[in-house]
């Protein structure tokens, strides 16, 4: 996967380089028990991927007459992503702060779920289980990479403000990595991420 990030003036470069490593280490953690047949292939589409991660405010420029499930606009203040071949556009807030950049971090796994997924296996149907923010009813037949993923983020009784794992029923884990505190004081961190491991089982 290539990643680029556009138009940032408060995310600086170590919090990018993060990003992309927590990417990598996520997609890592969910192929890892996956037969050797399907690991090459599923790396085989990944290579082609383009990430392309740009500030929420971005969306009124790329996707001017977006609308959500409301039919009002997109806030600025919501991260958000989309996918098409071999591409993922994500939108975070551009915010320095440990909680901004941890909700980025569950924007980034959310996108790459339909990344992996569609890399698994792009011509599989599902039925979803809940309407979408992409418009979508509960009951329809969609793309697997979609309704997997969105049957998982988009159930309101699966929020991801639940305070235990137990509650959540392997929709999260908790990926571990490290945070520079301060200059070459690094420790090490723990981010909640959408987890699909299960859907490729």
């Amino acid at each position: 996967m290539k990643f680029s990030f556009v138009g940032f003036e408060n995310i600086g470069f170590m919090k990018k380089r993060r990003l992309r490593k927590i990417a990598l280490k996520w997609m890592s953690d969910q192929i890892v028990d996956l037969n050797e047949f399907d690991t090459d292939r599923v790396l085989n589409e990944l290579r082609k991927f383009t990430i392309e991660v740009f500030p929420t405010s971005f969306k009124a420029k790329l996707y001017a007459d977006l609308f959500n499930r409301s039919g009002t606009k997109t806030s600025d203040m919501i991260p958000w992503e989309v996918m098409g071949m071999y591409q993922l556009q994500l939108f975070i807030i551009d915010d320095k702060s440990e909680f901004m950049y941890s909700s980025a971090i569950m924007t980034l796994t959310h996108g790459l779920g339909h990344v992996l997924l569609w890399c698994f296996d792009r011509n599989r149907t599902w039925q979803l289980k809940v309407d979408d923010a992409s418009g979508n009813k509960k009951g329809d037949h969609v793309s697997w990479h979609v309704a997997a993923v969105h049957n998982r983020t988009e159930a309101i009784e699966k929020t991801v403000q639940k305070t235990s794992d137990t509650e959540i029923e392997n929709q999260i884990y908790y990926l571990q990595t490290f945070r520079e505190f301060f200059p070459r004081i690094w420790r090490k961190v723990s981010y909640r991420v959408w987890d699909f491991r299960d859907d490729l089982r």
